[in-house]
């Protein structure tokens, strides 16, 4: 599946019903300031008369245009802080709303097999989907199946699971559900749910203006009117709370058929991501066994129904869901579903041979290739993704570098290891970690060797990472940073200051930059920055916008990245491809990394379709010369997760040099 068109595609069906979903925002805002200017009598002080059947033609002439205008302007600047107020609420990440329903973080060192082989589920789907790991949550206390991904970017997702999702599912069905939340994460779900909830709380404005003027509320007002004002003032009270749970109705209904139009977008990317339909099938027949097994039992989850894998609430009317009916679903991934097994799997027989499914090999998981998964059925599925094959003893040094990354020291000291290990010269590659070590303080100043010794056990922990890293291919050193991602997510602030004075440190050492440093630097400072709300999410759709910036990264990717320099009319294709044209490929020697750096940071203003659009000419580019090396590949993904639009892994037609 291509999945920046079928976003794309799914953005085409949503476009109309977003368009209506707006457009009910601006009515209900215009039905509440005809209704509120009914409060004009009472301010009146008798220009018009209360009871007169003229009332409403005095009201609502021109000349009263003013006035309905500045009720207007209050309405709709109420509406629109109440959306920036939710919007503010939920830029603080996925984290945010996770502990509001309150789950509970599974813990990286967790001795709990469940939620251990839920951890390798989420970090094989990461690498599959070339994503730094997500954190892991857990609804302690939610018996029904059901798990959902939330947070604005792919830098703040997290994924929530419920008790009855980890107990209640074997090993393939939970890989499904896994792979399902991890397609709305790529798919920018989460982006367009984060615009229906700002925007329906925008709505509920309206019904909050109509609660203050109840009775109840007005009665404890200290400034009373009038009798018949305050009769005037209730029954506006009334119809704007009637107005507004009108548009609320409308806009969940909308938001409903959205959500269910994603969802089967969603069932199909999980299929592709595992390259089995009976993951994600199996999981969808073991809920319609028991009707409404997936029904959570807290009830703050009106505004969030819709994230969540199956139905979190229970609907009266079809129309009002914010899921397609479970056996529809089924019917996407298995056409010729006979309708048998509907009731369910048997329960007793799910979470069998919990430890034998965790040893087992996978080789059609995430659609790597056969060739690449030689040698490593001894090891978690996790390494299963994008590594070459390993020797016995690289296995066993493997698993142990993996355990370490669930220590934030140790993940500290892995970021610095590969971006040291990146700067070794061959005749250099056989030395220890320890000479490797010594050889990096030397050039450190003497202010970052005082702050690189009192971070205690930084030293040993970054010795024994360099000699593990000598033993592993090269493609391996993206792999292991989005492996190491949960554990810095844990830095403390200074901690973070501190990695990030050592890796700009280190990305001097050999006194040359590096397009992969810099990007991998960038990389960290975008996944780790602990505000996404000071983010902003790209919206240019015209490639025309950033001709210097594409005209520059695409020379350097066929002169310099390219195996072998491509002609310019493979370069001229290439940009063709996004309806660029007459621009000359500039000569090698006027190309430098650091523009190429610069350029690919104002391509983050592009929106989401135009970078995959970008990404797949980029891929196609490198690819003109018949193969797709491990340094190209890599230097791509890179690019992609700077751009904070994930590229799955088995998207590129990789053949290694």
């Amino acid at each position: 599946m291509d999945f920046f068109r079928a976003q794309e595609q799914a953005q085409r069906k949503t476009r109309w019903l977003l368009f209506w979903y707006v457009l009910i925002l601006f009515s209900v805002s215009f039905i509440a300031s005809l209704v509120l200017m009914l409060l004009m009598p009472i301010f009146s002080h008798g220009y018009l008369v209360l009871n007169s059947e003229l009332l409403f033609t005095q009201l609502y002439t021109w000349q009263n245009w003013p006035i309905f205008a500045g009720v207007s302007a209050f309405v709709f600047a109420g509406a629109a802080l109440n959306s920036w107020f939710k919007a503010r609420e939920l830029a603080t990440g996925g984290v945010a709303i996770a502990e509001q329903l309150g789950a509970q973080r599974i813990p990286l060192n967790t001795r709990n097999p469940l939620q251990k082989r839920a951890l390798n589920l989420v970090q094989e789907m990461a690498i599959a989907a070339n994503m730094p790991v997500p954190q892991l949550y857990l609804l302690t206390q939610e018996t029904a199946i059901n798990a959902f991904a939330a947070g604005l970017y792919p830098s703040d997702a997290v994924i929530t699971l419920t008790r009855g999702a980890l107990e209640r599912l074997d090993r393939n069905q939970l890989q499904g559900v896994i792979a399902h939340e991890f397609s709305h994460i790529l798919n920018g779900d989460m982006r367009l749910n984060f615009r229906l909830i700002v925007l329906l709380h925008g709505i509920g404005f309206i019904r909050s203006i109509g609660r203050f003027m109840s009775p109840s509320r007005r009665q404890q007002a200290r400034h009373s009117r009038a009798k018949k004002g305050q009769g005037i003032a209730a029954i506006v009270g009334l119809l704007l709370r009637l107005v507004g749970w009108l548009g609320e109705l409308f806009s969940r209904m909308l938001q409903a058929k959205i959500s269910r139009e994603r969802e089967y977008l969603a069932d199909a990317s999980a299929v592709q991501f595992t390259r089995n339909p009976q993951s994600i099938g199996g999981a969808l027949k073991v809920l319609a066994h028991a009707q409404g097994r997936s029904y959570l039992t807290q009830d703050n989850l009106h505004e969030i129904a819709h994230l969540f894998f199956a139905p979190a609430l229970s609907r009266m009317f079809s129309w009002y869901a914010t899921h397609p009916p479970l056996d529809a679903r089924i019917r996407r991934i298995e056409p010729n579903w006979d309708g048998v097994g509907l009731e369910g799997l048997p329960l007793e027989k799910v979470n069998t041979h919990l430890q034998q499914d965790e040893l087992q090999s996978n080789s059609q998981l995430a659609g790597i290739q056969m060739e690449r998964l030689q040698n490593l059925a001894l090891l978690l599925p996790l390494l299963q993704h994008g590594l070459a094959p390993l020797s016995a003893n690289q296995e066993t040094q493997a698993q142990a570098l993996l355990d370490s990354l669930q220590s934030p020291l140790d993940a500290m000291a892995m970021v610095l290891a590969v971006l040291l290990n990146k700067q070794i010269a061959p005749e250099d590659a056989a030395q220890n970690g320890s000479v490797l070590l010594k050889r990096l303080l030397v050039a450190f100043s003497a202010s970052e060797k005082q702050l690189f010794d009192q971070t205690q056990g930084l030293a040993a922990a970054l010795t024994q990472q360099l000699d593990c890293l000598q033993n592993f291919p090269q493609l391996n050193r993206l792999l292991l940073v989005e492996l190491a991602m949960p554990s810095l997510k844990q830095l403390s602030a200074k901690q973070y200051q501190n990695l990030q004075t050592f890796l700009n440190a280190v990305a001097q050492f050999d006194g040359r930059s590096s397009l992969f440093e810099s990007a991998l630097i960038g990389l960290l400072k975008l996944y780790l920055r602990t505000d996404p709300a000071s983010r902003r999410e790209g919206r240019v759709q015209r490639f025309s916008a950033f001709k210097p910036e594409i005209q520059l990264l695409f020379s350097y990717l066929s002169q310099k990245i390219a195996q072998s320099a491509l002609p310019e009319r493979d370069y001229q294709q290439a940009l063709a491809s996004l309806q660029l044209h007459d621009l000359p490929l500039i000569p090698s020697v006027q190309l430098s990394e650091r523009e190429v750096e610069l350029s690919l940071s104002k391509l983050k203003k592009l929106a989401w379709q135009r970078k995959g659009e970008l990404l797949q000419a980029m891929v196609e580019l490198i690819e003109r010369d018949g193969n797709l090396a491990a340094t190209e590949e890599e230097l791509i993904l890179v690019m992609a997760l700077t751009l904070e639009a994930p590229l799955p892994r088995f998207t590129l037609n990789a053949q290694h040099a």
